[in-house]
C-alpha cells in the first residue's frame, strides 16, 4: 500500500507545469503565461486590408508581391472581389492604403506598471502613488500631522504613538479595598 502511494505521489510531482510557454519554454504563475504570449509571440499591430474600406463597384490597382505585375481589383460585393491582371504597358496609379490598428488596448500585455517623475523633486515613482506624493510633500494636505510640534507621519499608528508635549506618567495600580475590622453584623443603611 505504501509503494502505490509513493509512486502516485512521485508521478504527480514530476509532471510538466501547465503554465509553460511552448514557444520558448519559460514557466509562469497564474495569469503570466497569457500576457507573455501576447507580449512576446503575437503581433498586436495589424494592417487593415484595402478592400475593407472600399465601396461597392469601386476599382483600384495594386502591385503583386514579388513580381512586377499590376492587378485591377473591383469590389462587387461585401465578400466578392474581381481581380484582373493588367498589361505591362498600361500606366496606373497604385494605391498604398495600409492603415495600422493597434490592438494592445483590447488585449492587455501585462505592462500595466507605469512610472512618472515628479517635476519638483525629480523622484521617480509609480503613477498610482504620484497624487499621494504630491499632496503630502508639495501640497497643503498633511494626513497625520501634529499641530503642537509640526511633525508629519506616514502612518496613523506612528501619529497615535507620538508624544511631543504629553507628560509621561505611569499608571498606578489601585489597591484593593481592605476591611480592617468589623464591629457589628447588623446591616447599615447607606
Amino acid at each position: 500500500m505504501y509503494d502505490v502511494y509513493f509512486i502516485i505521489y512521485s508521478v504527480k510531482t514530476k509532471q510538466v507545469p501547465s503554465n509553460t510557454c511552448e514557444g520558448c519554454g519559460k514557466s509562469f504563475g497564474n495569469g503570466g503565461l497569457r500576457y507573455h504570449i501576447r507580449r512576446s509571440h503575437y503581433n498586436l499591430v495589424a494592417k487593415i486590408t484595402s478592400h475593407d474600406e472600399k465601396q461597392m463597384n469601386e476599382v483600384w490597382y495594386e502591385s503583386v508581391l514579388n513580381t512586377d505585375s499590376v492587378v485591377e481589383i473591383k469590389k462587387a460585393g461585401h465578400n466578392l472581389l474581381f481581380i484582373r491582371k493588367l498589361e505591362s504597358n498600361k500606366e496606373v496609379r497604385l494605391s498604398d492604403d495600409n492603415v495600422l490598428i493597434d490592438f494592445t488596448s483590447l488585449y492587455p500585455t501585462g505592462n500595466k506598471v507605469t512610472t512618472t517623475t515628479c517635476d519638483i523633486c525629480n523622484i521617480e515613482m509609480l503613477k498610482r502613488d504620484f497624487k499621494k506624493h504630491y499632496d503630502e510633500k508639495h501640497g497643503k494636505l498633511r494626513k497625520h500631522h501634529c499641530n503642537n510640534c509640526n511633525v508629519t507621519f506616514k502612518r496613523s499608528y506612528l501619529f497615535l504613538r507620538h508624544t511631543c508635549n504629553k507628560t509621561k506618567t505611569r499608571r498606578t495600580r489601585k489597591l484593593p479595598c481592605q476591611i480592617s475590622k468589623v464591629e457589628s453584623f447588623t446591616p447599615i443603611p447607606v
